[in-house]
């Protein structure tokens, strides 16, 4: 094993790393039995640097390796990280240091690391009088820490400006083949500043963990993407640790072995990866340089994320991960183009985007081949409403793709869940091509009923599927006046383990559920929710129970999946908890305090109230009639793992849900 100094900390440090993200799990929790032998094999063949963090393997990490280290604590150093970025909240900051220390077994940590430390957290949170900075001073002068240090995850100008204030001694980040971004600061923070580099994701978070010829070949004699990965980073001569989240006994010894190498790699051999890079990156740049100019896609296509694994596929050959990457895009992905060309005449290099959508689709969809249709309402045409019963018309429309190289002809037939004009037609498409038939919807309460499903199935072609084969639809009555309570006549959107596209096992859904009312004043939509839940204790932050809020704030014309448009709303309520267990996570930099919400515990569960001002959707008087709503029910169980989710619409795709509901407001 190779050593090096790590920065300001004095610490000699091995030049590989154990990250302990990725080790081997079972039901939620590392198995014990497979992890400790990898550790200690690490230890036994020279690794000293472990690096650990609190939610790692479902908060599970921490505990494991104070097991694994019990008897050597000073023989190796620990890394370990706070992510609690609220200088309100001290007494929060020092728990979770306590648990940490508690879990590793230990009195003492060797490298206490700001986790995911960006430019803005520092300035809101860390810097100054009753910033988080004293907080860690303090901690270092009890002895609890030894050295001050921080992960990082935000641009290199802005790890120049981390390093400059001269707080910290050593900075883990991301840097491997596929992400140098961070690499022009790196001389700026270790000659300038003093600071020690720690990289992690040497080897892409597992991107570069499968088959690529491609690099591969890049340096004679290699005999994995992961062993050229690895010696690429360690040749850096400003990184002094590469992290390896190592999950099986090979990768230990095959990840030593490089690390062992005196020279990991020759000037000529790096000189050739380089200039192999850079003639990738100029091949990627052909079809996408991931400017987004081309945003947002009406119809919610992640353009530049579809090219991503592309690029991941034709240029350095990660077929399985370039699958992968495709597949996380979900309800962005190339297979909902609906070829309008809006894109096209935005893109500065003029790339032929509805073709490369295509042939992504090709390579990578299991759509291909198929005719793909999908039924969405466009808009309340007229509604009645008397002592609960309602009755209501609405716009719609069909949207037919065939995504096959072939020409053919589709008829859609509608079942008696609601009259449906025209009843049904047959439309003759082109290879990858698109068309759409408006419909008129007539639905009624049937009975009580407040959710009407319309069935319809497409017929003809070789495969054929239609999302969004039924639809609901809920109308609510406005609020009478400003502030109002929702009113118990509101219609519910009923969230329970038969009606809606539900995970978990039958046992577990049985304890959960929700019933949502909405309604709506000038000022404010408003949401009155009932959950029933077990209220599993012991958890914390984000693996805590949440009823999530989707709202489509888009022209009813644009309905449907919401992809990457920055007019989709995700709004999470966590319980139980106050104004500060609101969180906005899409769009992103929305502020969620303008919301008013109250939550309380209850006999089974607990209760929501919120106000959602029309000023934070952006939505004029007009627009808020139309509102897409999608409702989403998650919880976890004591150790952290989501044990239930529930969906409002039903319809999915693929075990996912595929579409919003739409919430009508009447006025």
């Amino acid at each position: 094993m190779q050593y090096t100094t790590l920065g300001k900390t004095g610490l000699k440090v091995s030049r590989l790393g154990f990250g302990c993200m990725r080790l081997p799990m079972k039901e939620g929790r590392i198995v014990r039995e497979l992890a400790i032998p990898m550790l200690h094999r690490a230890k036994e063949l020279g690794v000293n640097y472990f690096d650990t963090a609190v939610g790692y393997c479902n908060q599970d990490s921490q505990r494991c390796l104070g097991e694994a280290l019990e008897g050597m604590r000073d023989q190796v150093i620990v890394s370990t990280k706070n992510g609690h970025y609220n200088k309100k909240d001290e007494r929060g900051w020092w728990k979770n240091l306590e648990d940490s220390l508690e879990r590793l077994r230990t009195d003492y940590i060797d490298i206490y690391n700001f986790h995911g430390l960006r430019w803005q957290a520092y300035a809101d949170h860390v810097q100054g009088p009753g910033g988080q900075l004293e907080w860690m001073l303090r901690a270092k002068e009890q002895g609890m820490i030894r050295h001050i240090c921080c992960s990082f995850h935000d641009t290199a100008e802005n790890l120049k400006k981390l390093a400059s204030t001269g707080h910290f001694d050593s900075v883990t980040l991301q840097y491997n083949i596929l992400d140098q971004s961070n690499e022009s600061a790196f001389e700026h923070v270790v000659k300038k500043c003093g600071m020690g580099i720690t990289v992690m994701g040497p080897v892409g978070g597992g991107r570069l963990g499968g088959e690529s010829d491609e690099i591969r070949k890049m340096l004679k004699g290699a005999k994995s993407v992961p062993e050229v990965a690895l010696r690429f980073v360690l040749s850096n001569p400003y990184v002094s640790i590469a992290l390896s989240g190592m999950d099986a006994m090979e990768q230990v010894a095959e990840n030593i072995k490089v690390a062992s190498r005196r020279t990991p790699m020759s000037t000529v051999e790096h000189r050739r990866v380089k200039s192999i890079l850079t003639r990738f990156r100029k091949l990627s740049e052909l079809y996408c340089t991931g400017c987004n100019y081309c945003m947002p896609c009406p119809t919610g296509v992640n353009i530049s994320g579809s090219f991503m694994a592309l690029n991941q596929d034709r240029v350095y050959g990660l077929k399985a991960h370039a699958k992968r990457t495709y597949d996380w895009l979900r309800g962005g992905q190339a297979v909902h183009c609906m070829a309008c060309g809006k894109c096209e005449p935005k893109c500065p290099q003029n790339i032929e985007i509805i073709k490369q959508l295509r042939e992504t689709v090709r390579t990578f969809d299991d759509a291909y081949g198929h005719v793909v249709a999908r039924l969405k309402p466009m808009g309340l045409k007229s509604f009645k409403a008397s002592r609960g019963k309602w009755s209501a018309t609405l716009n719609a429309k069909l949207e037919v793709r065939n995504l096959s190289d072939q020409p053919v002809e589709v008829a859609a037939r509608f079942g008696a869940g609601a009259e449906v004009k025209p009843k049904e037609g047959t439309v003759k498409l082109d290879a990858f091509g698109v068309a759409s038939q408006k419909l008129v919807i007539e639905c009624a309460s049937n009975g009580g009923a407040n959710v009407v499903d319309t069935a319809a199935a497409v017929e003809g072609g070789e495969k054929v599927e239609l999302s969004g084969a039924a639809f609901s639809v809920v109308f609510a009555p406005p609020a009478r006046k400003s502030g109002a309570k929702v009113p118990r006549s509101a219609i519910p959107v009923e969230l329970c383990s038969k009606e809606q596209l539900a995970t978990g096992t039958s046992r577990v859904l049985a304890n959960h559920g929700a019933t949502c009312r909405f309604a709506y004043d000038d000022d404010a939509l408003f949401l009155s929710a009932r959950v029933k839940d077990d209220l599993a204790t012991g958890r914390g932050g984000r693996q805590g129970d949440r009823l999530e809020l989707c709202i489509d704030a888009r022209p009813p014309a644009r309905f449907g999946r919401n992809g990457s448009d920055p007019k989709v709303f995700r709004i999470d309520f966590s319980a139980p908890g106050g104004g500060d267990s609101v969180r906005i996570s899409k769009p992103r930099g929305v502020d969620a305090t303008g919301i008013a919400c109250r939550t309380r515990v209850t006999a089974d569960g607990y209760s929501i109230t919120a106000a959602i001002p029309w000023s934070l959707l952006g939505l004029s008087k007009t627009a808020r009639r139309h509102v897409g709503l999608d409702v989403c029910l998650q919880s976890h169980d004591r150790r952290g793992k989501q044990n239930v989710q529930m969906y409002w619409t039903g319809g999915e795709s693929d075990g996912r849900p595929d579409r919003f509901g739409h919430l009508f407001l009447t006025v």
